[in-house]
């Protein structure tokens, strides 16, 4: 089971239809559900967070806490974009770097992010899926992987 990107769009008697935005084709189901985490009380995040562990998107740690305020690593922020936007894993087998163990979990998603252009390595084969993601890589993703949908957006700078 994975999360696919969907819209949910209210109709005029009431009901709703979900546009499910995929790449290929599959049989989808739709779940439901809530999830909150002891740490978000009062935290700026918290509903968005809950909207997303909803979505199981993200998951929390073996405690149960999410740590809204920890920084997340390289690998962490892969496996939130390629799960987010759905992207199908592709090209197992492409050349890989030496900081990361095939069987990692973060594996998977590297392979993805990095076959659609959402990552890149740094010189000497190194990804460093453990380092912590800056806000400039995030930003540099983020618009990598909205490029790959139909999504319009609009740039503002403050």
């Amino acid at each position: 089971m994975a999360p696919v990107p969907t819209l949910f769009v209210k109709q005029l008697d009431g009901s709703y239809t979900a546009l499910i935005q995929r790449m290929g084709n599959s049989t989808y189901g739709l779940i439901t559900g809530s999830r909150t985490f002891p740490d978000l009380s009062g935290h700026w995040s918290r509903l968005d967070i809950e909207a997303m562990a909803g979505r199981l998107l993200v998951n929390g740690d073996w405690e149960g806490r999410f740590r809204p305020d920890d920084a997340i690593t390289r690998a962490e922020f892969a496996e939130l974009l390629t799960d987010g936007f759905a992207l199908p894993e592709k090209d197992a087998r492409m050349t890989f770097f030496s900081d990361v163990d095939p069987s990692a979990w973060y594996s998977p998603s590297l392979r993805t992010a990095l076959s659609f252009g959402l990552i890149e390595g740094y010189d000497g084969g190194l990804i460093r899926p453990d380092s912590f993601v800056s806000r400039e890589e995030i930003a540099v993703m983020l618009d990598r992987a909205l490029h790959l949908t139909e999504y319009k957006f609009t740039l503002h700078c403050d």
